[in-house]
Formats: C-alpha cells, structure tokens, sequence
C-alpha cells in the first residue's frame, strides 16, 4: 500500500512540474488533476493523458496565437468514452457510446506584449463527437479531446469569414 502510495504522489509532483513547463507561446497547469472526472484509469495513463492535452495545447497556442502568451489552468477533464469490461476476461477497455462525450473545462488568460488581451472560463463539450470527421487517426486515443480543443481555438482566435 505505501509503494502505491508513493508512487501516486510521485505521479502527482511530476505531472506538476511537467504541466508548468511551457513552450514559449503558452503555459499549462492541472488544477487538482486527481479530481478530474477521467482522465485516465492508472496514474500512467493519466500522466499520459494530461501531457497529451498539455502539447496540444502548446502546439495549438504556437499554431493560432503566434507572438501572444496563453496560460492554461485546465480544471477538469473527461475523456471520451468509459472504461467498461469487456470479453470473457473482463478486459478493461473504453469503450466509446453517444452518451459519453469527451469533456475539458479550463480558465485562460490571453496576453499579448505582456499587456492582458482577454481571459475567460472555456466548458468545452462535444456531445456530437462520434458523427464528425476528424484529421486525426482512429489509432490516436486523444483524438475527439483533439478536435475539441482545436475546436475552440479556431473559434477564439480565427476571425470569421466575410461575405
């Protein structure tokens, strides 16, 4: 029990420091990552998990946001799907069904020349999510929490389009 223990709390101090490193376009915190609907079953998906959303992130601050700095303090997640039993040896997988949208809720704050832009509180769902196309690949796990991200940033900074 204490191996367990310890290992969760070193989980957790890791995932600390490895969600405050930031590229240079966006910085990215886990508020209370352990009281996340679902991020994962086992600490190592978690941690998995929450570095793949901590990149995206990035890599999507870099892609639309260019020359601003974004911070992240992401305060919930729940990923597509449930983990569920399944076969005859009750296996453990997640199985995906219209009633278990992915979901990711956070607070950001946009700055640009160090001057604050705007923040606000983004509650980001997608109940649709097994009806639309995706540029990502059905192997990719994070894919519906992907385009939900991607989602929102189109929509917060991509102007729309004039007739």
């Amino acid at each position: 029990m204490k191996s367990h223990t310890l290992r969760n709390l070193c989980w957790l101090l890791a995932l600390g420091f490895a969600g405050s490193t930031a590229l240079a376009a966006a910085e990215v915190k886990f508020i209370h990552p352990e009281n996340f609907a679902d991020a994962g079953e086992s600490g190592r998906d978690r941690e998995q998990h929450l570095q793949q959303i901590a990149e995206h992130l990035q890599r999507q601050a870099e892609k639309f946001a260019p020359g601003k700095q974004l911070t992240f303090e992401v305060t919930d997640v729940d990923l597509a799907g449930e983990i569920e039993p399944v076969g005859r040896r009750m296996e453990r997988l997640r199985v995906m069904r219209s009633v278990t949208s992915p979901r990711i809720e956070f607070r950001y704050l946009i700055r640009e020349a160090n001057q604050p832009d705007r923040q606000g509180e983004a509650q980001l769902r997608d109940l649709g999510y097994q009806m639309r196309g995706s540029r990502y690949w059905d192997s990719d796990p994070m894919r519906y929490e992907k385009r939900l991200l991607d989602d929102w940033f189109q929509a917060e900074f991509v102007p729309p389009k004039k007739p």
